[in-house]
């Protein structure tokens, strides 16, 4: 039954050589079959073409563009979105650009980073017609002919479906969305990204899934039964087509520092929720973080895995835990028991006694810092920032937001982040990369925030409708980390046994790169990994702009590529019409990890 099922699982994808999902698999393992490349012959990869979108913005008339892209590919084609919501489709093996479609988003009223993540596609079975969609940035529902790039007159308006319809609340500042769309059982199952910090009462996350063909509204699943908004997922949702269930990973409830006025745990909030795909009916739910007040969203599109034979759910967290879940009854595979933890908030708020903490897998990122964890280029800096961590003493994992200033461990970076992971289902193992970044936070009486706003270092956020405004900081000493590296890692962990097999610091900070020890440090990143039959796993997302190849048995580096803006986006791989495998990684930047902005899409493959 095992084989059977696995058998069935593989033809729903397209093809061995194809990438026909943002994870390749409806699941998300990014896992690729292919092994053209290697550990033998990666060492001897080149560009082979490049393709510049030529949408780009570093600020001044619009915000700063990220090209966060991962393309698919399917029957010989590239399928991408620029920071602009425009869709572009290329020949898979030159490059050559065959269409494009701009759904004509008005720029000048985005108010924060221009991003986009990718499309999605599917092919009505009664028609064979293959489909491309896109949840544009303001909020639209586009299926376009993948063959020309037109919309498809049949689907909801000519093509277009309003997401801002249909919302309990909707405030147009706040809701925007960015990321392709899970499609299963015939139907198109969209979330959306709800603007941090602002409000209380701010625009609704409903997740909603629409026919397909028609693009008619089917379902609506609501997070939040009444009072504040937010509650999303603005995280890829994954889908299991032999079930027909879409896993859906949800946000934190606004605002994010301060839930007096949402007392209880939130539930549905913070947590994976399993939804029959056909009626939208929950068949379970799993919460993650009890009454948020740490930004700690499920930010990571969940893994659908096999674990010695056991259907499961991975879960990444920015907390740096890995919640390992049943995938039919939701329940823990590992140990994961309600671990007391402080629940000492300021007025008004009421926090959860207890966190479920996972025995295993290992903690993967710190989750406790004090003085000893200082440092500095040199002893004067370190001793220092010693002073500095003793004035704001011991922190550690899930401690209450206070007035006074204080270290959040792990900061709003993560842990894990929208990078997410990767899992080779041959040999059960589960790579991410991580982040050792702490925040400094303080909440600020409203009556005190004219007087806050002059401090230095910090950016203050409104939180309307609650007593409390927040500041935020990373924890930095000038411009540089202030605790003990490594600060950013990638990591392979053995799922079967619930235990890390290695991990390895990943990439530098540019800062440092004169610096000898500069490579065991690591860097912060923001872009995920995935692993193929080759035995290697392609990386890059980090501060230093380099594409990676390393050995997935091993954790060495064993190729890499500057390039020439930053990679923060998840690269994918794919087999071409000419037979060669190609690795595609769009370059485009993060202005919040200070990388070059840019609109290159870069495919590798070995000499003819």
């Amino acid at each position: 039954m095992s084989e059977l099922l696995s058998f069935l699982s593989s033809i729903l994808v397209d093809g061995p050589a194809d990438w026909p999902n943002y994870g390749r698999d409806p699941g998300g393992l990014r896992f690729s079959p292919s092994a053209q490349i290697n550990t033998n012959t990666v060492s001897r990869l080149k560009l082979a073409w490049q393709f510049r979108t030529g949408d780009v913005s570093t600020g001044g008339r619009y915000p700063n563009s990220s090209f966060q892209c991962t393309p698919i590919m399917a029957d010989g084609t590239l399928y991408l979105s620029t920071p602009f919501s425009r869709v572009i489709a290329l020949d898979a093996a030159t490059g050559d650009k065959r269409w494009d479609y701009n759904p004509g988003v008005n720029l000048s009223r985005a108010y924060q980073p221009l991003i986009h993540r990718g499309v999605s596609t599917w092919v009505n079975p009664k028609t064979s017609q293959r489909r491309i969609y896109i949840a544009t940035y303001d909020s639209r529902l586009i299926a376009l002919d993948a063959k020309f790039g037109t919309p498809c007159p049949d689907f909801g308006n000519a093509g277009k479906v309003d997401l801002k319809r249909g919302l309990k609340k909707f405030v147009a500042s706040r809701y925007v969305c960015y990321t392709p769309p899970a499609i299963v059982a015939g139907v198109v199952v969209v979330g959306s990204t709800i603007r941090d910090l602002s409000d209380a009462d701010t625009s609704s996350g409903t997740i909603r899934a629409y026919d397909a063909v028609t693009g008619k509204l089917r379902w609506k699943f609501e997070p939040i039964a009444k009072g504040v908004g937010a509650g999303n997922a603005w995280a890829v949702i994954s889908a299991d087509p032999l079930t027909k269930t879409v896993f859906i990973p949800t946000s934190s409830q606004s605002p994010d520092f301060y839930g007096g006025m949402r007392p209880g745990d939130n539930r549905d909030s913070d947590s994976i929720v399993a939804v029959d795909a056909t009626n939208g009916k929950v068949r379970w739910r799993y919460q993650v973080v009890h009454h948020d007040v740490w930004d700690y969203d499920i930010p990571a599109q969940p893994i659908l895995a096999e674990i010695a034979g056991r259907k499961a759910v991975i879960v990444l967290t920015k907390m740096g835990l890995v919640f390992t879940l049943d995938r039919v009854t939701g329940k823990p595979i590992f140990e994961t028991p309600e671990t007391q933890v402080s629940s000492d908030g300021v007025t008004g708020e009421k926090l959860s006694k207890t966190q479920p903490i996972p025995i295993k897998p290992n903690l993967l990122a710190r989750t406790r810092i004090g003085p000893d964890d200082a440092w500095g280029i040199n002893d004067v800096e370190k001793n220092r920032m010693r002073s500095r961590l003793e004035r704001y003493g011991e922190s550690q994992l899930f401690d209450p937001q206070r007035v006074e200033t204080h270290i959040q461990v792990p900061g709003t970076l993560g842990g894990m982040n929208w990078s997410g992971g990767s899992y080779d289902p041959r040999t059960n193992t589960l790579y991410t990369n991580i982040n050792n970044m702490p925040s400094l936070i303080r909440l600020v009486k409203r009556s005190d925030l004219a007087k806050a706003r002059d401090q230095r270092g910090m950016v203050f956020y409104e939180q309307k409708g609650t007593p409390y405004a927040v500041g935020t900081a990373p924890l930095q000493n000038g411009a540089l980390p202030a605790i003990k590296p490594p600060w950013g890692e990638v990591i392979a962990v053995d799922m079967r046994l619930g235990e890390i097999r290695w991990r390895k610091p990943l990439g530098f900070l540019p800062e440092l790169a004169a610096n000898p020890k500069a490579r065991d440090w690591g860097s912060p990143s923001l872009g995920g990994s995935i692993c193929t039959a080759g035995g290697l796993l392609f990386v890059a997302g980090t501060r230093d702009g380099f594409l990676r190849a390393i050995n997935s048995q091993s954790g060495e580096v064993l190729w890499e590529h500057k390039l020439p803006a930053g990679g923060n986006a998840t690269p994918m791989t794919y087999e071409g019409s000419d037979g060669r495998q190609y690795v595609v990684i769009c370059a485009g930047g993060h202005s919040g990890l200070s990388t070059t902005i840019g609109d290159f899409v870069m495919a590798f493959a070995l000499p003819i």
